[in-house]
Order: structure tokens, then sequence, then C-alpha cells
């Protein structure tokens, strides 16, 4: 009985945090877009992509650019999001993530 609540405590904090990551991610993309958008640049804004959506193999979860003089230039972001638990924060770095 005890082992399956904590089985389904365990699915409730991944359910959690999906969501938390989700949002976090979904944050991220509209800004790049509406920065894409706002510096006069429709046509990469139209190229930003939450890759995280087509695998995990990446290391990263948004495909988006900058523009820094006429240099346009790939840039990937890691999305994170964070819970405070217990006076701290926490939150995961995979091996890929970090490469």
């Amino acid at each position: 009985m005890w082992e399956d609540w904590g089985k389904a405590d365990k699915v409730r904090k991944q359910k959690r945090k999906k969501r938390s990551g989700d949002s976090a991610e979904l944050a991220v993309l509209a800004y790049e877009v509406d920065k894409l958008n706002n510096s006069g640049h429709p046509e990469l804004a139209d190229k930003v992509e939450r890759v995280s959506l087509k695998s995990d193999d990446f290391g990263y979860d948004i495909k988006s650019y900058e523009v820094n003089g006429g240099e346009i230039a790939e840039i990937h972001i890691e999305v994170k999001s964070a819970t405070l638990t217990a006076n701290y924060i926490e939150f995961f770095l995979s091996q890929n993530e970090l490469r």
C-alpha cells in the first residue's frame, strides 16, 4: 500500500515538473519570436523552433537567432524551470546539456 502511494507521488511530481518545463519553454519561445519580430526580422522569427519536441538529443530546447549588426548567428537556448524546495532551488542538468 505505501509502495503504491510512493509511486503515485513520484508520478505527480514528474507531471508537475513537465508542466513547469513546458511553460518555461513556451515563455522563452514567445520571447524569442517577439524579440526578432520587434527588431525587424520576421523571417528569423518564423524559424525559431522548440527542438525539445523533436528529441532530447540536441542538448538544448530552443533554436533561435541573434542579429548583431549585419551578422546573423543561430543560438541554442537550454531552458530551465526551477522550484524552491526546503529553502534551495533545485534543477536537473544532464551530461548532454552540460556539453
